[in-house]
């Protein structure tokens, strides 16, 4: 289980690439209170805490150190730029999306399972999307 295992659900009802980046961007403004497009632990952990999520997200300094790499996405100050909060953001949906599959594979007889599997092809298709983007642009 992860600290932002309610955000990551959240996040999860996105209907297009461009639908995610724009949740994830949305995201990013709320945590940087002071516009400055750079945004450090304290900014996180407080932003993610004032979230209406159930439950509560409660970001320790570990899980912000894991998600960033140990810090190798932040800046030399240790903080996130907009990008780099992309970039963890979609990751940690990918841990996520696979451990919700690996769950659903142990209880593959239970209701519900129909719903996850939309769910990860919906990542799918955002990554081939997000890859036919990348060719596109070379």
């Amino acid at each position: 289980l992860s600290a932002l295992d309610p955000l990551l659900e959240s996040l999860s009802y996105f209907d297009s690439l461009h639908d995610l980046r724009g949740r994830i961007a949305t995201l990013y403004q709320i945590l940087d209170v002071n516009d400055s497009k750079a945004i450090h632990y304290g900014e996180v952990h407080d932003g993610l805490r004032q979230l209406p999520l159930e439950p509560s997200i409660e970001l320790s300094l570990e899980d912000f150190d894991e998600i960033t790499h140990s810090r190798r996405l932040c800046d030399a100050r240790g903080r996130l730029g907009p990008a780099a909060f992309e970039t963890v953001m979609r990751g940690q949906l990918e841990i996520y999306v696979q451990r919700r599959l690996a769950e659903a594979m142990v209880l593959s007889e239970k209701k519900g399972l129909s719903s996850l599997l939309f769910f990860v092809s919906k990542v799918l298709a955002i990554n081939l999307e997000d890859l036919a983007g990348q060719f596109r642009m070379q």
